[in-house]
């Protein structure tokens, strides 16, 4: 569920926050 919410908020914050979502994953 919570990776779910990650990948959610990753493909939201794609654009704004790339970096941060390689980093999260």
């Amino acid at each position: 569920m919570r990776v779910s919410l990650i990948s959610f908020s990753c493909l939201i914050s794609y654009f704004a926050d790339n970096m941060l979502c390689s980093t999260i994953i």
